[in-house]
């Protein structure tokens, strides 16, 4: 069976952890999916990482998407791509792609919370209000740790809609090849005492 199409949207991909993780989510599925990123405003250092996978990383040269005509263009470039599954990140992203996904009538759309994000002015409110709109259309909500699921909860979202992946490091980088009890006699530490 062929590979299901794959489609995450991004406002950015500079340097943040919202990007990190998505550049995780890559370096792990890149083989076991046929995934793309589009990036909403700009690219940047993690996009041309993905790039190196030889993804395809587009960035969308749109400026105002809250034109409507935008989000109808970005219906037809989902559809265009034959995208099967939509993957957002962060709340732009979330919001815009959502409703362009329901237009192009793509049947699985899955946003991911990278944080607690919405604020409490009369700006915060009407986020609030339009995610739980839009909830109704996505297959699962996926939260960074249990503090972000549970502060979605109590803003109204359904408990079921939510599922909690913890955040994934890729611990190679840290690993240390050296001799631990050496280097404690070579600095003066005693077997007992408690380094960081």
């Amino acid at each position: 069976m062929k590979n299901p199409k794959l489609l995450h949207i991004v406002d950015c991909m500079g340097v943040g952890g919202l990007e990190r993780q998505v550049h995780q989510i890559f370096l792990r599925l890149h083989n076991k999916y046929d995934m793309t990123l589009w990036c909403l405003y700009e690219d940047g250092y993690f996009a041309d990482e993905i790039r190196r996978f030889g993804v395809d990383v587009r960035l969308l040269p749109q400026r105002n998407w809250y034109n409507p005509l935008n989000l109808l263009w970005m219906a037809q470039q989902m559809r265009m791509m034959k995208a099967q599954i939509i993957h957002s990140h962060g709340y732009n992203a979330g919001l815009l792609s959502r409703i362009a996904s329901s237009i192009a009538g793509i049947p699985i759309h899955v946003t991911h919370l990278h944080s607690s994000h919405w604020s409490r002015d009369e700006r915060g409110k009407r986020n609030i209000l339009i995610d739980k709109v839009l909830s109704l259309r996505t297959a699962k909500i996926v939260a960074c740790s249990n503090a972000v699921r549970n502060y979605t909860i109590n803003e109204g979202i359904a408990p079921d809609r939510i599922t909690t992946i913890y955040d994934s490091v890729n611990l190679e980088p840290f690993k240390v090849n050296t001799n631990v009890a050496a280097k404690r006699k070579e600095f003066g530490f005693k077997p007992s005492d408690f380094i960081v």
